[in-house]
């Protein structure tokens, strides 16, 4: 989008929760800063990205907040592998369920990482 539409635009109109997006603006001006706000961006093409938001505040020389740096980062990969992995724990703990018999499974150095005897 061209910086001439987005300067004095309100921020929150390019979230997809404007009022969460709001709260967390405020949040920045409350505590001083925000970090890991979970959101998510509406694209002018209509994607939606999740994202985590961070901010705080930018002070004068004599305090007085001036405004915020923000910047709010893609998180849809690491939500990807997030999903897989937690997919695949699901999957080894089914299979280590339904065999019968004792099964030892150890790290890289030889310690005993999971048993299971019947």
């Amino acid at each position: 989008m061209p910086k001439r539409k987005i300067i004095g635009s309100d921020f929150s109109d390019y979230f997809t929760e404007p009022e969460k997006a709001r709260t967390g603006y405020e949040k920045v001006f409350t505590d001083g800063f925000v970090k890991d706000y979970p959101l998510a961006i509406c694209h002018s093409s209509g994607k939606i990205t999740d994202v985590l938001y961070n901010a705080t505040v930018y002070k004068d020389e004599t305090g007085k907040i001036q405004g915020i740096f923000a910047a709010a980062r893609d998180v849809t990969e690491r939500e990807w592998v997030e999903k897989a992995l937690r997919d695949s724990e699901h999957r080894w703990s089914a299979t280590l369920a339904i065999i019968g018999d004792a099964v030892i499974a150890t790290d890289l150095n030889g310690n005993i990482v999971h048993e299971s005897c019947s």
